[in-house]
């Protein structure tokens, strides 16, 4: 899925007006909106806890940050990035933002987030925090373009919270996890979220990751 044609390396210019280009100094931006492209992660994470609760987790060292909650919980790290690095870096790795892509948003909406996600993912990696990309998707045309700079054969995530209620949203997102297998052939499929049996037999290796909460009355 790298455009290698149309990929281009991006050099950090003035930043006067708050672009965040900072985040993506130094990227190959590839496909048709310039994604920055991340590098192969083989990583399973064996535990997530949400970036809501990071600043209070006391074991940090064998667990993974994830996103899968609402994005007014990590708003403050697309906004202040340098302030969160140093309390991310002390987690075994990150499972990187997911902005929310709907498919009642505009396009221009869906696309900006999804740069978002990826600038994000970048910058940590760059700042040597181990990542494990996310794959999100608002409807599964727009798979044609939220692939584009994703590692092939590495660990790679997604969240199935808000999308199992309905048969067709199912059906949407069964159809797109099968996409992603057939073009990037992830070495491991990280899945947030209840398990959905027939997905399994999709990827090399599913690995199904239940809710925090869940985790958590489980524990207690």
């Amino acid at each position: 899925m790298q455009n290698e044609a149309r990929a281009t390396h991006f050099n950090k210019f003035s930043d006067r007006q708050n672009f965040k280009n900072e985040l993506i100094a130094g990227a190959v931006l590839v496909g048709k909106y310039g994604l920055p492209a991340l590098k192969r992660n083989n990583s399973i994470p064996r535990e997530l806890v949400p970036f809501n609760k990071a600043k209070t987790e006391q074991d940090t060292a064998h667990k993974w940050v994830h996103f899968f909650i609402d994005d007014y919980q990590f708003e403050r790290l697309w906004n202040f990035p340098k302030r969160y690095l140093d309390l991310l870096s002390r987690f075994e790795g990150v499972i990187t933002p997911d902005f929310s892509m709907f498919a009642s948003m505009p396009k221009a909406q869906q696309i900006w987030n999804s740069y978002r996600n990826r600038a994000v993912a970048y910058w940590l990696q760059n700042n040597g925090v181990s990542i494990i990309p996310t794959v999100e998707w608002a409807e599964y045309s727009d798979l044609e373009w939220c692939l584009e700079g994703l590692p092939l054969n590495s660990s790679l995530a997604l969240g199935t919270y808000g999308v199992q209620k309905q048969d067709l949203d199912r059906y949407g997102l069964i159809k797109g996890i099968e996409k992603i297998c057939k073009e990037l052939s992830p070495e491991s499929l990280i899945i947030y979220g209840s398990e959905i049996t027939s997905v399994n037999s999709l990827c090399k290796n599913v690995v199904w990751i239940e809710n925090y909460c869940k985790g958590m009355k489980k524990r207690l």
